[in-house]
């Protein structure tokens, strides 16, 4: 099969292209101004051809929390997911008992699998317990805790290898030896809900951290005094900055701060619970109660917000509006996730590469999903 389409997002830039797949690969790539479109089996002509988009931090969708999912909640979620464009995500779990965390590993481990027809799962985050209880956001208050050896070696034997990414406050007592373990073991420390001192996240970057939990959110501001976590993940290049463009969690002045200071290393994520692609109404995040209203964020009851309902489609979208440049916008939900975990097969439009593709193009002012392909399958046309 050939595609072509006027706006391909390839690593050299949005250029004009005919993409052939063949065995759900990208065998060949013919861009540029003298392109022969009547070679393509498909013209596109508005929006952007672009590597399908990957999820770092998702909580659930379509009315499951992922900590509660079942098998056939499993599957229902990773067949709507590429309405959205997502082909790949780490399904994120949150702060609750360490045992009961081992049991979800044990249980879930399974659902790790890279697919020709549906969402793959390329792996796990776990965004606590092992958090600041000043900036603890929306986890469970009697769950957050300190790290102990014990504690991380059951995650890591309970996960056996399906643990790819966890969220930790650097600043902790034995921290320090959790974040050795976790990246002696491939897990991708990513300092989050924290209250650390720019010193405390330079000093996880020298032990292997790499990545930033929801930039700006429930994290050390920047101060004239100290920079933070937000201020160390801006100007420090080791680590990839999550960031979450629903506009309600970051406003559109820090949003833009962050690609000025950080362009090839913002990543956005949906942090999206189980109300995504749902109604408003009352939906569960970690088993406790969330409200959302129309247009709004979920909140807890205290008002504290919980998660997001935005696509990740639909953030790129709100990046584009506020002035981020398409290619910029959609490399950092394709190039720059793929980057940050170490995928050499997908991410990019590269010959060789798995061809799970999205054409984003606009309805109403708004860049979506129009059609995804999975391993060169069409799973989803709108």
């Amino acid at each position: 099969m050939r595609i072509y389409a006027a706006n391909v997002v390839l690593p050299s830039g949005v250029l004009p292209a005919v993409v052939e797949i063949s065995d759900g690969k990208i065998v060949s790539i013919d861009s540029g101004a003298g392109v022969d479109a009547n070679s393509a089996d498909l013209r596109i002509e508005t929006g952007y051809l672009s590597a399908g988009l990957i999820d770092l931090q998702i909580n659930g969708a379509y009315g499951t929390d992922f900590i509660a999912a079942n098998t056939s909640d499993w599957e229902r979620i990773l067949r709507k997911l590429p309405e959205s464009g997502v082909t790949a995500i780490y399904p994120t779990v949150i702060t609750a008992p360490v045992l009961d965390l081992v049991n979800w590993f044990k249980s879930n481990r399974s659902q790790v699998k890279t697919y020709s027809d549906r969402t793959a799962v390329l792996g796990f985050h776990l965004e606590g317990p092992f958090l600041s209880m000043k900036r603890k956001g929306a986890h469970r208050a009697e769950c957050v805790i300190a790290p102990t050896d014990e504690a991380i070696e059951s995650l890591i034997s309970a996960a056996q290898d399906s643990l790819k990414i966890m969220t930790i406050a650097p600043e902790l007592e034995n921290a320090t030896s959790a974040i050795k373990k976790l990246v002696a073991h491939g897990v991708k420390v990513s300092v989050g809900h924290s209250d650390a001192t720019a010193d405390q996240v330079a000093s996880a970057g020298d032990l292997g951290a790499t990545l930033i939990t929801h930039l700006f959110n429930a994290q050390s501001p920047v101060s004239h005094r100290d920079t933070g976590v937000a201020g160390q993940a801006l100007i420090d290049e080791r680590f990839t900055l999550g960031l979450i463009v629903d506009l309600h969690h970051v406003v559109s002045q820090s949003v833009l701060l962050a690609f000025k200071a950080a362009q090839s290393r913002v990543c956005l994520v949906t942090d999206a619970i189980s109300a995504l692609g749902m109604p408003a109404g009352e939906y569960e995040l970690a088993g406790e109660s969330v409200t959302v209203k129309a247009g709004q964020p979920p909140v807890r009851s205290d008002g504290t917000l919980a998660g997001s309902t935005i696509r990740l489609d639909h953030a790129i979208s709100n990046c584009i509006k506020i002035g981020v440049s398409p290619g910029i916008a959609i490399a950092a939900a394709t190039k720059v996730p793929a980057s940050a975990m170490g995928l050499s097969d997908r991410g990019t439009i590269e010959i060789g590469n798995r061809a799970d593709l999205v054409w984003l193009n606009y309805s109403n002012e708004v860049l979506e999903a129009e059609r995804t392909w999975i391993a060169g399958n069409e799973v989803f046309v709108k």
